[in-house]
């Protein structure tokens, strides 16, 4: 889900809203040296896929005098954890991310000189 909102010319925000329910539909695979007669792992956790992340932005610019403007961006991104290996609950433990956030700001200038852009 992706939202935007924009008000006016100074304002803008907006976000994105992500659920993954991920699932392999055949979880069985031999293992490693049993040629494939009489082991078999379950694949029980998805790789690289969490379940739920998402963003948030906002950017506001303002005006200082007839020559310059100012802005303020600020992005967020967060994510839940996830596995790095599809065995994760069977032949490879402990190989769960955990979840993180980012945040990232930043403030731009900008001033045009008169008769130049």
């Amino acid at each position: 889900m992706h939202v935007h909102a924009k008000e006016g010319g100074s304002r803008e925000q907006g976000g994105n809203l992500n659920y993954t329910y991920a699932r392999f539909t055949s979880n069985q695979a031999a293992e490693l040296g049993t040629n494939g007669n009489a082991t078999c792992a379950a694949f029980n956790t998805y790789p690289d896929t969490p379940t739920w992340s998402g963003a948030l932005y906002a950017d506001i610019r303002v005006s200082v005098n007839n020559n310059c403007n100012l802005a303020l961006r600020a992005d967020v991104y967060d994510q839940a954890s996830n596995w790095f290996s599809s065995t994760g609950q069977s032949l490879n433990p402990n190989t769960q991310i955990a979840g993180y956030t980012q945040a990232y700001f930043r403030s731009p200038a900008s001033c045009q000189r008169e008769g130049r852009s």
